[in-house]
């Protein structure tokens, strides 16, 4: 009795871990430098987009994120190695249907932040951002 009754127990907390994991978001940082010709910056103020032109053979399709607010926080360089980040080098390696799948899989939820290396080098600037894949 005893032995079921910490067979019961284990296969409970079993089941609320398994849930927890599945609940969890995982948080992807993006390296995002305007001074590189493979990144860019268009559109208005307030509908900015950030652009990524992947470029190897088997995805042509460029990497684009919308800001999700105004709210930028200034981070230091220093602090730049606690995060860890993806660059276009990482973007780059992905083919059409795995880029695809990294972003638009719901399993587990992601979130996605652009640290954005604008004309200074002492601080960069992180938002949070929605990934589109079309141009418009």
């Amino acid at each position: 009795m005893k032995n079921l009754i910490l067979l019961f127990i284990f296969l409970s907390l079993s089941s609320c871990v398994s849930q927890v994991k599945k609940d969890s978001i995982q948080k992807y940082y993006f390296y995002f430098d305007r001074t590189q010709p493979n990144m860019k910056v268009y559109g208005k103020l307030h509908e900015l987009r950030y652009l990524y032109e992947i470029n190897n053979p088997y995805n042509y399709e460029p990497v684009i994120f919308i800001p999700k607010d105004s709210i930028v926080k200034e981070i230091s360089i220093e602090k730049l190695k606690s995060y860890d980040l993806k660059d276009y080098k990482w973007l780059n390696t992905f083919s059409g249907l795995e880029i695809d799948k990294f972003f638009f899989e719901d399993t587990p939820k992601k979130e996605y932040y652009l640290i954005e290396k604008k004309e200074s080098n002492k601080f960069l600037y992180l938002r949070k951002v929605y990934f589109i894949q079309e141009i418009d």
